[in-house]
C-alpha cells in the first residue's frame, strides 16, 4: 500500500481514512523450526491490484530461493468518521495516483458450516485494539490458534489460514468463538456480543507425528 502511493500517514492527512484488513489467506509451504544466523528471509510482493471496494497484495516469503510462505491480502481504505468502504476510484483520484487498474474480481467469501458449536468466549481488551481503535488483525490470529490447541500438546505444524474480518470488535465486546472440524481442517467463526458475525476462518494444521 505503501509503495504504491496509500501510506497510512498520507491517506489519513488528505482524505481522513484508514487502512483495514479484509482477508489474509497464508499458505505455508515450508515450515521452518530455526533461522542460522547468517539465514535471512526476504519478503517479495507482486504489484497491488484493485477492485471496486478493495485493493490486494500477495506477498512471498523467501528463503535461501525457496518459497516458505505465501500470502494473499485483500485490504479496504475506510473512512474514519463514518467506517465504511470507500470506493478505490475515490481513493486513487484523491491519493493522486493512477496505478492499478480496476480489472480484478474480489475472492470469494468462505462458506461455514451450519453445525458450529461454541468452543470459548472472550471479553476483548483495550491492548488486544490497535489505531483503528478496534481489535487487532493479529489478535484475532492469536484467539484462533489458542481456541483450536495451537501452542498445546504435540508441536503443530500449520499449512494455512485464511481469516475473513467482517465487524469491528472493540473493547468491552464479548466475543463468541465457533468450531467445525472437517476431514481437511478447521471451520472457525466469532460472534460479537452474541449477534454480529466478526470473523470467518478456515484452518488447517497437523501434529508433527502426523504431518
Amino acid at each position: 500500500m505503501r509503495d504504491s502511493g496509500l501510506p497510512y500517514p498520507a491517506i489519513r492527512a488528505k482524505i481522513n481514512a484508514t487502512h483495514m484488513v479484509g482477508m489474509a489467506d497464508l499458505h505455508i509451504l515450508k515450515p521452518i523450526q530455526v533461522i542460522k544466523d547468517y539465514q535471512s528471509v526476504e519478503l517479495y510482493s507482486l504489484p497491488l491490484m484493485r477492485t471496486k471496494g478493495v485493493f490486494m497484495a500477495r506477498v512471498f516469503a523467501i528463503l535461501d530461493g525457496e518459497i516458505l510462505a505465501m500470502m494473499n491480502q485483500v485490504s479496504m481504505i475506510v473512512s474514519m468518521e463514518t467506517r465504511r468502504v470507500l470506493p478505490t476510484d475515490y481513493v486513487c483520484e484523491a491519493m493522486g495516483t493512477d496505478v492499478m487498474k480496476s480489472t480484478m474480481t474480489a475472492p470469494r467469501r468462505l462458506v461455514l458450516p451450519d453445525d458450529m458449536e461454541l468452543a470459548r468466549e472472550i471479553k476483548v481488551q483495550y491492548s488486544q485494539c490497535d489505531i483503528n481503535r478496534h481489535m487487532n488483525a493479529g489478535k484475532y490470529i492469536d484467539e484462533i490458534c489458542e481456541t483450536l490447541g495451537y501452542w498445546e500438546g504435540n508441536h503443530k505444524i500449520m499449512n494455512r489460514l485464511r481469516t475473513e474480518f467482517v465487524g469491528e470488535c472493540v473493547p468491552g465486546d464479548t466475543l463468541s468463538i465457533y468450531i467445525k472440524k472437517t476431514k481437511n481442517g478447521w471451520y472457525v467463526k466469532g460472534i460479537r456480543n452474541h449477534e454480529q458475525l466478526s470473523f470467518r476462518a478456515y484452518v488447517e494444521m497437523k501434529d508433527v507425528e502426523d504431518a
